[in-house]
C-alpha cells in the first residue's frame, strides 16, 4: 500500500515537473518568436501625404494646398519589443491662392523610442515617441493692393513626434506600419519683409495631426 502511494506521488511529481518544463519552454519560445526581439535592428521609411482645394464660385477665387512628410528611422531593440534609435523627418507644405503663395519646410532630427504591445509573430500595436531639434523655413508671397510683398522666415526650436499605430509583419523580416501621428513644434523665428527690409523675431507653436504609412526591415545584425 505504501509502495503504491509512493509510486503515485512520484508519478504526480514527475508529471508536474515535465508540465512546468514544457510551459517554461513555450513561454520562452513565444518570447523569442516575436519579430521585435532583443538584439535585432529595425530600419524604416514612412510618410504622409494630403492635398485639397477650395473654390469660391461666386467670387472666382480658388486656393489649393499640398502637404507631405518623409520619416527615416533606425534603431535597435534593447529588450523584447522596446526599440531605441534615431530619426530624420522632413515635412513640406505648399499653399497657393489668388493673393497668397506659401512654401514651408520643417526638418526634425533626434532620438526616438517605440514600444510594441503584443508578442504575436504577425504584428503588434505600437506607440512611438521622438523628441528632436527642429529647423524651420518659410517663404510667403502676398499681393495686396497691386503691390507685391514677400516674407522670409527662418528659425529653429524643439519638437515632438508621437505615433500610435499597428505594425504587420511578413516572414519575420518586413513590417508594414499604419499609424496616427501628432507633431508639435516650439519655434523661435526671424521674419524678414521684402522689399521693406523689416525684421521681426517671433515665437510660435506649430502642430498637426496626420495619418502615416510605411515599411520597415528587421535584421538580426546591422548592415555592416
Amino acid at each position: 500500500m505504501v509502495n503504491r502511494s509512493l509510486l503515485t506521488i512520484v508519478l504526480i511529481f514527475t508529471f508536474l515537473t515535465v508540465s512546468t518544463s514544457f510551459t517554461a519552454q513555450e513561454i520562452k519560445k513565444d518570447t523569442t518568436e516575436t519579430p521585435f526581439r532583443k538584439g535585432r535592428w529595425l530600419t524604416g521609411l514612412s510618410g504622409s501625404i494630403s492635398s485639397g482645394t477650395i473654390e469660391n464660385t461666386s467670387l472666382g477665387n480658388k486656393s489649393s494646398s499640398n502637404q507631405y512628410g518623409i520619416n527615416i528611422s533606425t534603431g535597435k531593440f534593447i529588450k523584447d519589443r522596446v526599440l531605441v534609435g534615431f530619426l530624420f523627418n522632413i515635412q513640406r507644405q505648399n499653399f497657393e491662392s489668388n493673393f497668397v503663395k506659401k512654401n514651408t519646410e520643417i526638418l526634425i532630427l533626434g532620438p526616438g523610442a517605440k514600444y510594441y504591445f503584443s508578442k504575436s509573430n504577425i504584428g503588434s500595436l505600437f506607440y512611438g515617441l521622438s523628441p528632436g531639434f527642429v529647423v524651420y523655413r518659410d517663404e510667403t508671397s502676398l499681393m495686396l493692393e497691386d503691390e507685391f510683398t514677400e516674407l522670409l522666415s527662418k528659425g529653429n526650436g524643439i519638437g515632438i513626434l508621437s505615433t500610435l499605430g499597428y505594425s504587420y509583419v511578413l516572414h519575420d523580416r518586413i513590417s508594414f506600419d499604419l499609424g496616427l501621428t501628432a507633431n508639435v513644434n516650439w519655434l523661435k523665428v526671424e521674419q524678414k519683409g521684402i522689399p521693406e527690409g523689416t525684421i521681426n523675431n517671433v515665437n510660435f507653436v506649430l502642430s498637426d495631426l496626420s495619418f502615416t504609412f510605411g515599411f520597415n526591415v528587421l535584421l538580426d545584425e546591422f548592415f555592416f
